[in-house]
């Protein structure tokens, strides 16, 4: 895309259709491209959190439990009965979980935040290319030939004709 831009700016304001068209396609590539990061950061922070739930649920949660009905006697001054307390037993396991995987919640919301902005300012720039593509393409002959004539002041070594004489002098050598 780069290579366009300055060969549109220093080059031959001549725009192909093609180009156009390229340029566009490349848009719903770029958007594919952010939906495809997207959801592999969902992937994949959801693949971690699964395997975080395992253990907690799995290895931390016995040892909480434990932990949990021991504080609960000395809190209340009874002993934990699984039909009236398991409620609160569960809630508390859930909050704790919760409060453990929060972080990284807002870590998946940082990172996607910041993949959306940054495919964000890459669609500002392609936007702003394809337009200047678009008025190219649409300026007439003389308008074509006097952008020309001001890039090639601009830029002598970079005219039209400059550009035609280095692709004469690579032929030649070509050639011989």
């Amino acid at each position: 895309m780069l290579a366009l831009l300055c060969l549109g700016l220093f080059g031959c304001v001549n725009v192909p259709s093609e180009v156009v068209q390229l340029h566009a396609k490349e848009s719903t590539i770029a958007n594919e491209l952010q939906r495809t990061h997207l959801a592999l950061i969902d992937g994949y922070i959801d693949q971690r959190l699964l395997d975080f739930e395992k253990f907690y649920f799995a290895t931390y949660g016995p040892k909480y439990v434990t932990n949990w009905k021991a504080t609960f006697k000395e809190r209340r001054g009874r002993d934990y009965d699984e039909a009236r307390d398991f409620a609160t037993l569960h809630e508390d396991l859930i909050a704790e979980y919760l409060a453990k995987t929060t972080p990284v919640e807002k870590m998946r919301a940082d990172l996607k935040a910041a993949v959306i902005a940054a495919h964000g300012q890459f669609g500002q720039s392609h936007d702003a290319v394809h337009a200047w593509l678009l008025s190219a393409k649409k300026l007439s002959d003389t308008e074509k030939a006097l952008t020309n004539k001001l890039l090639g002041a601009a830029n002598p070594s970079l005219s039209l004709e400059a550009i035609d004489a280095k692709i004469s002098e690579i032929q030649n050598l070509l050639n011989n």
